[in-house]
């Protein structure tokens, strides 16, 4: 039973991931640069913290928020019709897989950015 059609899902289904996956890079982003401003970093290397612990922890903590963010991209998308039952795990997947690389690719963009007001 779809409770939209299958017409409107078409329109509605890429903007929503647009702008879902856009707030989720977004605030990672913003993140770390107002991280790198407070020195927090700094800090942690002080205390003994590695540079690799950092960046493995960021990168769980976004993976778990990334999974997240698919699962509920997921389920609007089955909501909508867009996508059957049996498509929900490899969707899910997929989603998830695409966040890790917006993650990664987050950590080498911060490298470019000195203030945090993006």
């Amino acid at each position: 039973h779809r409770i939209f059609s299958s017409r409107a899902a078409q329109w509605i289904a890429p903007a929503f991931l647009s702008f879902t996956f856009i707030q989720f890079f977004r605030t990672f982003i913003h993140q770390i640069i107002e991280e790198r401003q407070k020195r927090v970093k700094e800090y942690l290397k002080l205390s003994g913290m590695s540079n690799l612990t950092y960046f493995v922890a960021w990168t769980l903590s976004q993976a778990f928020e990334g999974l997240l963010v698919s699962m509920i991209i997921t389920a609007t998308l089955r909501l909508f019709g867009v996508i059957q039952q049996e498509e929900c795990e490899q969707v899910l997947i997929l989603f998830w897989i695409y966040s890790l690389c917006a993650v990664q690719y987050g950590l080498v963009l911060t490298t470019l950015f000195r203030d945090s007001k993006l």
